[in-house]
């Protein structure tokens, strides 16, 4: 009887344990898919964050073309504004620089005037 009561025990025992493992089971192989779900959208944000490093790149090139192409521009109009003394030529030939620095002005305001526009 001792033997039936143990033996009884040890069955019930044995399975309560594959119970217990195959509803851990089920459990693990739910949060697998759950992981592999959220492993899927971290991909994708960090391909979204790559092409937008890419982007950025890409902007920043074209920013720093525009840098110095405006640079070599402002050099230039330097260079030319230091080899002319505009107020002496104004004050001693009036009607030659007049037009043309209004004219220079005028390009000028609507070079401005465009690239604010867009």
């Amino acid at each position: 009887m001792q033997k039936l009561i143990i033996s009884g025990i040890l069955i019930v025992s044995l399975l309560g344990s594959i119970y217990i493992l195959r509803l851990n089971n089920k459990l693990a192989q739910a949060e697998i898919a759950a992981l592999t779900i959220e492993v899927e959208k971290e991909k994708e944000s960090v391909l979204a964050l790559q092409n937008s490093m890419a982007k950025q790149q890409s902007l920043l090139h074209t920013y720093n073309e525009i840098v110095v192409d405006t640079r070599a521009k402002y050099n230039d109009a330097v260079s030319i504004l230091e080899k002319h003394d505009l107020e002496y030529l104004s004050y001693s030939k009036p009607n030659l620089i007049e037009p043309r620095v209004n004219k220079a002005t005028e390009e000028l305001f609507n070079e401005i005037e465009q690239q604010t526009t867009k």
